[in-house]
């Protein structure tokens, strides 16, 4: 608990550092260029929501519709395996899953997401309830979008004179 609290602080805390103005000290202090400009985009973001608090109102709402989303994704994952766990519960703890997943913890991040959503879900639902949630939601939303990705590359550089996608993976028009 306190752990993910200091760790939220630190973040939250270096967050407002960059976006008050302050970061003129930070960038000659610690003098990395793309410090630099991550604090830049992030001045240039605060700004813009000061003076025009509708964008952020929208950039606000369609965040929570994508944690809604994701959210109710699992839940569904969670009710096909059979588990009776309220959406609320999901939308409370699936974002601490990512929190988690964040962390540097181990390379890659290999096995962090299925430790935490059994962690964090173990109250509620089995073992392999969690694993499969977890597994599922991968599944649906790195590889089923990166495999989508892939296919529109390729039926956009199917009239390039490089040959498509496809192709070049198999090893052919090189």
């Amino acid at each position: 608990g306190m752990f993910l609290e200091a760790s939220l602080g630190i973040f939250v805390l270096f967050s407002i550092i960059l976006g008050v103005g302050l970061t003129s000290r930070l960038k000659t202090a610690l003098k990395f260029s793309w410090l630099c400009k991550i604090s830049q985009i992030v001045d240039k973001v605060i700004q813009i929501w000061c003076h025009r608090p509708m964008y952020m109102i929208q950039a606000l709402s369609w965040s929570a519709v994508n944690w809604l989303i994701a959210s109710a994704q699992i839940w569904l994952f969670f009710l096909a395996m059979g588990t009776e766990i309220t959406l609320l519960t999901v939308i409370s703890l699936f974002p601490l899953t990512v929190f988690i997943t964040l962390l540097p913890i181990t390379p890659g991040g290999i096995g962090v997401r299925e430790s935490a959503f059994v962690v964090f879900f173990l109250p509620y639902a089995e073992l392999h309830s969690s694993l499969v949630a977890s597994l599922g939601y991968y599944i649906c939303n790195i590889g089923l979008t990166g495999l989508l990705g892939v296919l529109f590359i390729n039926s956009h550089m199917k009239n390039e004179a490089d040959g498509n996608l496809l192709g070049i993976l198999k090893g052919g028009n090189r």
